[in-house]
């Protein structure tokens, strides 16, 4: 949530990937972009998770003087299908779901819009833009998009040769492990280089000390993973730019790269 990137408001939060509102407004460019008046349907999560881009969105879209349509819908926890939800989407014209929601639940919508020959797209935010959303919606995933910060196995970016190696040196399948193994991987290698610029200043490893150096370092390259992470003292987004992938055999296959909100 966008709130967590604001010292003042999260003094120790550090986000390294693009909040769900950059991911919202990255969605909302690229659909603005294909179909300038399409009706967009936001799906979420019915808590502050869920709803936390959804005003941003709405701002965006005004801001930025696009003729999309703009309308969310709250998706019950433990629905076993969203049809009639769809049917709402239907009435609004939608063509874009745009989800903020986890896999699971978004891919029963991509299997409800399947049996109902719906002609709508999903744009699934980050925390269904997996390879579960994929296996769990099965042939009814193909063709949706996915808004994605880190960069999946498939996509063989340089920075996913160091995690390669350390995956074949434990006897991990990295690509079995997917999307998530990475993300892990790099949230943690941007604190570790926290810690490193601690050490090599010669303070000791505390809390304040780490967090003094996340805002005081050089942006770190993750090799193409995620964008280059840079904080502030005024800011803790580490990075505002996210790929933009479509199922396309079954797997996320990149359609876009390093995808910055537009200014």
């Amino acid at each position: 949530a966008e709130v967590l990137t604001d010292p003042a408001e999260s003094p120790y939060n550090f986000v390294v990937a693009p909040t769900y509102s950059d991911q919202m407004r990255v969605a909302l460019d690229y659909i603005a972009a294909k179909d300038p008046t399409a009706q967009v349907a936001v799906f979420h999560h019915d808590s502050p998770f869920g709803t936390a881009p959804v005003a941003d969105g709405e701002k965006w879209v005004k801001d930025k003087g696009y003729q999309l349509g703009y309308k969310a819908y709250a998706m019950k926890t433990g629905a076993t299908d969203y049809i009639g939800l769809l049917q709402q989407a239907k009435d609004q014209g939608a063509k874009y779901i745009v989800i903020q929601n986890v896999s699971s639940p978004a891919a029963v919508v991509a299997r409800d819009i399947a049996a109902q020959q719906l002609d709508m797209t999903i744009v699934c935010l980050n925390w269904c833009a997996d390879e579960l959303f994929i296996k769990t919606a099965g042939a009814a995933a193909e063709g949706h998009l996915m808004v994605q910060p880190f960069a999946p196995p498939g996509a063989n970016k340089p920075g996913h040769q160091p995690i390669r190696e350390y995956a074949q040196s434990k006897g991990i399948d990295l690509d079995a492990k997917g999307l998530h193994f990475v993300q892990g991987w790099y949230t943690m290698h941007v604190m570790a280089k926290g810690i490193e610029k601690v050490l090599t200043d010669g303070k000791e490893v505390t809390g304040p000390n780490i967090r003094a150096a996340l805002e005081t370092m050089p942006a770190v390259d993750t090799g193409g993973v995620i964008g280059p992470v840079k904080f502030s003292a005024d800011s803790h987004r580490g990075s505002t730019a996210s790929g933009i992938y479509q199922v396309s055999g079954g797997k996320l296959t990149e359609v876009a790269a390093a995808v910055v909100p537009k200014s």
